[in-house]
Formats: C-alpha cells, sequence, structure tokens
C-alpha cells in the first residue's frame, strides 16, 4: 500500500527532523501574533471602561456604553480567542504546508533513490512558473475568501464556510509542491487535469488530519511522501 510505504519513510529520523520545523514555525509565528492581538484587544476594552479619552475617540459611543459592562468584554474576549484559534489553525496549516514546500526537492529525492533508482526525474518547473503559478493559486484563494466572509452570515452554511478557502489553498500548494519536482510544465498540466478526483480525495483527507491541532502540522512531511509515492506509481511508471 501507498501509505504504509509512505510511513515508513517519515519515520526516518532525517524527515522526523524536517516535521518539527513544520511543527514549530507555525506555533511560534501565530502564537505570538493570536497573543499579541489578544494583549492588545484586553487593553482597549479596559481604557473604554476607564473612558480614556484616546480610547473613546476610537469608538463609536453605542458601542462603548456595550463594552463598558464587564460580562460584556468577557464574551468579547472569548469570542475572539474562539474565531481567532480557528483562524490561527487554518492560517498554521498553510504557513506548514509553505514551509515544507522548500523541503520537497530533498523529500522526493529520498523516495526516488529508496524506491525509484532507476527513474531520472526531470528538471521541474522553473522558479518563474513556480511563482505564476502560485500567484494564480492566491488570487483565487483570496475570491473564494471573500466569498466564504459572505457566507458567514448564513445559517449551517457557516459552519464550514472558513474551511473551504483554506482548503483549496492548501489542496493547491500540496500538488505544486510535488507537481513542480516532478514535472515539465506540459506534464504538469496533464496531471492536474487527468488525476484531479483521485488527488482531490487524497489532498482533502490530508487537510482534515491537518486540522488536528499539533498533530496535523507533524504530518506535513508525511502528506508530500504519500503524493511522491502516488506520482511515481500511478503516473510516471505508467506512461
Amino acid at each position: 500500500m501507498l501509505f504504509v510505504r509512505a510511513i515508513r519513510d517519515y519515520l526516518s529520523p532525517s524527515i522526523l527532523g524536517a516535521s518539527f520545523v513544520s511543527l514549530l514555525v507555525p506555533l511560534v509565528l501565530l502564537g505570538f501574533a493570536v497573543g499579541l492581538g489578544g494583549s492588545h484587544l484586553w487593553d482597549l476594552l479596559q481604557a473604554l471602561e476607564a473612558r480614556e479619552p484616546l480610547a473613546t475617540q476610537s469608538v463609536p459611543g453605542w458601542l462603548e456604553t456595550i463594552l463598558a459592562y464587564t460580562f460584556v468584554q468577557w464574551i468579547f474576549i472569548t469570542l475572539f480567542y474562539l474565531f481567532g484559534g480557528l483562524l490561527a489553525l487554518l492560517v498554521s496549516v498553510i504557513i506548514a504546508v509553505i514551509v515544507i514546500g522548500f523541503f520537497t526537492p530533498w523529500l522526493v529525492d529520498i523516495v526516488r533513490k529508496r524506491h525509484y533508482p532507476l527513474y531520472e526525474l526531470p528538471k521541474g518547473l522553473s522558479v518563474l512558473v513556480v511563482i505564476k503559478e502560485a500567484g494564480k493559486i492566491f488570487g483565487k484563494f483570496l475570491g473564494i475568501f471573500l466569498l466564504s466572509l459572505v457566507l458567514l452570515a448564513l445559517p449551517l452554511v457557516n459552519t464550514i464556510a472558513l474551511y473551504v478557502p483554506f482548503f483549496y489553498l492548501f489542496y493547491r500548494i500540496l500538488i505544486l509542491d510535488v507537481g513542480s519536482v516532478m514535472f515539465d510544465l506540459e506534464d504538469y498540466e496533464k496531471f492536474q487535469t487527468s488525476h484531479q478526483k483521485s488527488m482531490f480525495l487524497v489532498g482533502l483527507l490530508c487537510f482534515i488530519l491537518s486540522l488536528i491541532p499539533f498533530v496535523g502540522l507533524f504530518l506535513q512531511p508525511l502528506f508530500i511522501i504519500y503524493f511522491t509515492h502516488y506520482v511515481f506509481q500511478k503516473v510516471l511508471l505508467f506512461t
């Protein structure tokens, strides 16, 4: 099975080291951002309660009156951390997959040498092509993200609205990471269309696993390794 083979590769000491990088970088960046934001928000609420001039000038009068109550402040802070925590989780997944992207050529080379030593990979996509493809991906992500913000106001739909744009970004970056190393431009474009359904399901499973706090960030190299085995066995060795 592809997954069993990927797990065995993933458990090697050198690759586990890369897992720690994909875990620590998002945690440090997002932990700092959420903590700093929460601290500033609490300071603002305290300033409003004390009716400090600079604070009261920055918000409308009706909002100032509501936020003057301690229980409202606690509700506001709780909602901030709940929503901020969800957003931080989703952003951390994206940061992790971007960070591990820098290790992708090394991970693909390890898999090739261990299991497919007779296969020579092409040069891959040029830096300019990768930047162009990444720009397209982020542009579409922003469009989907803005739409998801509108959907947050709708019951039922709002529970999954934020996940959709981040899944798209995660999935497309993952494909670009692996595809940019293992294909030339023509084959990369063919690969995206001919294996779209199966890769979508694999990408969805990887995204769901990524949402497990801490564990998901640690598993990012495993996803790259699995996709690498998939490309070798389902595409390159049968063309």
